[in-house]
């Protein structure tokens, strides 16, 4: 799993101006959206809209989306976002 002090090994830089979207481990649904698109990445490279070397890819999401899991039941179980005084 990549983190902040250590990149995973397919990590990729948003262009200047791109917009991007983290998603955490604390996240709920973090790891689902994770493996979600890797069926759809995955089902893309199987009708030839993305190139074959993207599976490596595809397998270290499904990697990452369980290290999610396991990160945010040790580390996050029962605990939710309170909201700040206004």
């Amino acid at each position: 799993m990549g983190t902040r002090t250590k990149p995973r090994k397919h990590a990729c830089t948003p262009l200047p101006g791109e917009p991007c979207f983290p998603i955490l481990a604390r996240d709920k649904h973090g790891a689902a959206t994770v493996r979600e698109w890797a069926r759809l990445r995955e089902l893309g490279i199987g009708m030839g809209v993305f190139p074959e070397s993207d599976r490596p890819k595809v397998a270290e999401a499904r990697q990452i989306a369980g290290q999610m899991e396991a990160w945010r039941a040790k580390n996050w179980a029962g605990k939710r976002r309170v909201k700040a005084a206004a």
